[in-house]
């Protein structure tokens, strides 16, 4: 391919980070200090994130969905979803949240994209257990991993936070705000400053 976009989801799509809200809401004894520990570069991605949401009983998935169902969609998604399928270039959501979350916010604009990538839950047991296919070391969605099943010759990154800091050293071309946008500072690392789809 000549180019791809890989898009993150909580924060990025969505105009908060609905990911993290939703931990403080039903972890709210251990979120916020868990989440300053991986936001701080203090906790691994993979200890912290798969600890608050294995607090999370089973019972109440439902209760987590409708949660972020409410979350609002940052301005011109759609448009920008137009016109990349008109331009033929493929849009992937990578996303370090819950696959359910994705397309209970995106609804039947899941139909426009060309792949979803995030860890699941399974039900099985009293408390939520994260799966995923893409875990490593330190993420346990490795987004590196899922740009090498889709080369291209220009990849685009865009992204908010933490879980994109990896995909965004890899990209040709960054779109990064907020948190991301430090971390990259930090780096000295290129990126383009964005705040909405339109851009």
């Amino acid at each position: 391919m000549r180019r791809a976009v890989f898009c993150d989801f909580d924060g990025t799509i969505t105009v908060e980070d609905t990911f993290a809200d939703m931990l403080r809401h039903f972890v709210p004894s251990v979120a916020p200090r868990l989440l300053e520990e991986v936001y701080g570069l203090k906790v691994p991605l993979t200890v912290g994130i798969r600890q608050l949401v294995e607090s999370i009983p089973s019972s109440r998935y439902e209760e987590v969905l409708d949660f972020i169902g409410r979350a609002d969609i940052r301005p011109g998604l759609d448009e920008l979803l137009a016109y990349l399928e008109d331009e033929r270039v493929p849009f992937y959501v990578v996303s370090g949240g819950l696959t359910g979350m994705v397309k209970r916010v995106l609804g039947a604009r899941v139909q426009k994209l060309s792949g979803i990538y995030a860890p699941d839950v399974s039900l099985d047991g009293k408390f939520l257990k994260l799966t995923t296919d893409f875990e490593s070391e330190k993420e346990l969605l490795d987004k590196v991993q899922v740009m090498a099943l889709h080369p291209a010759e220009d990849r685009i990154t865009i992204g908010n936070s933490l879980t994109d800091l990896q995909m965004s050293q890899e990209a040709e071309l960054a779109f990064a705000r907020d948190r991301l946008s430090r971390y990259l500072d930090d780096r000295v690392q290129p990126y383009t400053p964005w705040e909405n789809f339109h851009q």
